[in-house]
């Protein structure tokens, strides 16, 4: 077996990563071909599975959590024209940001984010965890070695 760790932000018990891994690779082998989502699922819907407590097997709450997802990827996939250089362009509409140190993050309006400094510099940092996130992810392969080092060059000139 492999070894496995957990992958930054991952949304389940990191302390039994290696458990999860080994389950999905006999997962695999039962199956006879790498297994899908649903695969997955029907797996850890035995109570005994070790992949069980990765579910939310509540109804109620998953729907919940579902709900939100479904609003997060509606309010994320919208996106508004603006004028670049006398040229349209359509961006993202919405950033999900805290307008002010003390408030909750929301979703502010593409318009209001390039008037605040504040907000300007949170999609700042988060563009660069995604463009970190992606490098890492992409490490090892040698086609994408420019766009790598072009990112660690703009987070070391941006400070994120």
């Amino acid at each position: 077996m492999r070894k496995y760790k957990a992958a930054a932000g991952a949304q389940f018990n990191v302390k039994k990563v290696q458990i999860y891994g080994e389950e999905l690779e006999r997962l695999e082998a039962r199956l006879g071909h790498p297994p899908t989502a649903e695969e997955i699922v029907d797996a850890a819907k035995a109570p005994r599975s070790p992949l069980n407590d990765t579910i939310d097997w509540n109804v109620k709450r998953a729907a919940r959590k579902y709900w939100l997802v479904q609003a997060r990827n509606l309010i994320g996939h919208i996106e508004v024209f603006v004028s670049v250089r006398n040229k349209a362009v359509a961006v993202r509409g919405w950033y999900n940001v805290k307008r002010h140190p003390e408030d909750p993050q929301r979703y502010v309006r593409a318009e209001s984010i390039v008037e605040s400094p504040y907000m300007r510099e949170q999609i700042v940092r988060y563009a660069m965890r995604e463009a970190q996130d992606w490098s890492r992810k992409y490490r090892h392969y040698r086609e994408f070695k420019v766009i790598h080092v072009a990112i660690r060059k703009t987070n070391a000139r941006v400070g994120a």
